[in-house]
C-alpha cells in the first residue's frame, strides 16, 4: 500500500513513471498483535502513525501499478553530496547498449565514498567506459557521474532476482575496474 496521505505530492508522475513513493503497509495487517514483541525497539523507527515504513522506493505507472525501484538506504555520500543510486542506475540504464546496472559507493580516498557502477551490456553490443561516462555526464550533475566502471557478464542476484549490491560492495574496486580519475 502507498501512504498517499503523506506522499500525495509524489504521485504526480503517475503517467510518466517518474514519481517516487515510499512503500508502506498498515502495521496491524503486516504484523498483527505480534508487532510490539516482533519489532522491539525498532518499532518506533519504522512505525509512524500506524504505518510500517519499509524503506522501499517505488514508482507508479500510468495504470496505477507500483514498481519497486530500490531502497531509501541505497544512498551514496560523495564529496558532500547525497546521491541516489536509483537515479544513477536509471541514467546508465537509459543507454541503448546497457541491459542493467548497479550503482553503489566504494570507500573513497577521503572520508566519504566514491561512486562505482557495475554494468551488464545487451548481447551483441560494445561500449567503452569512456563512452558510458560521456553519456552519463550529458544527463546528470557532475557529482553523479561515476568514478569507477566495471563491466560484468551478469549482476549477482538473490532467488527473487534482486541485485545483491552487498556482494558488489564487498568486491569493491577490482583489477577489472576502470577508474575515470586515473584515465584522465
Amino acid at each position: 500500500m502507498v501512504a498517499a496521505r503523506e506522499h500525495a505530492h509524489l504521485l504526480g508522475g503517475r503517467g510518466r513513471g517518474d514519481g517516487t513513493v515510499q512503500v508502506v503497509a498498515p502495521r496491524q495487517a503486516a504484523l498483527g498483535d505480534r508487532c510490539s514483541t516482533a519489532c522491539g525497539s525498532e518499532e518506533g523507527k519504522a512505525s509512524r502513525g500506524g504505518w510500517l515504513h519499509t524503506g522501499d522506493l517505488g514508482r507508479l505507472d500510468h495504470d496505477g501499478y507500483l514498481y519497486f525501484c530500490g531502497r531509501a538506504k541505497d544512498g551514496i555520500r560523495r564529496r558532500g553530496e547525497n546521491i541516489s543510486a536509483y537515479e544513477v542506475e536509471q541514467i546508465i540504464e537509459s543507454h541503448p547498449c546497457v541491459l542493467e546496472a548497479a550503482a553503489f559507493g566504494v570507500p573513497g580516498e577521503l572520508t566519504e565514498e566514491d561512486l562505482k557502477v557495475c554494468v551488464v551490456l545487451r548481447p551483441g553490443t560494445q561500449l567503452s567506459p569512456e563512452e558510458l561516462i560521456a553519456y552519463s555526464a550529458q544527463r546528470s550533475a557532475a557529482y553523479m557521474v561515476p568514478r569507477f566502471v566495471e563491466f560484468l557478464p551478469e549482476l549477482p542476484k538473490n532467488p527473487t532476482q534482486k541485485v545483491e549490491k552487498f556482494r558488489l560492495k564487498e568486491a569493491g574496486v577490482t583489477p577489472a575496474t576502470w577508474d575515470r580519475e586515473a584515465a584522465a
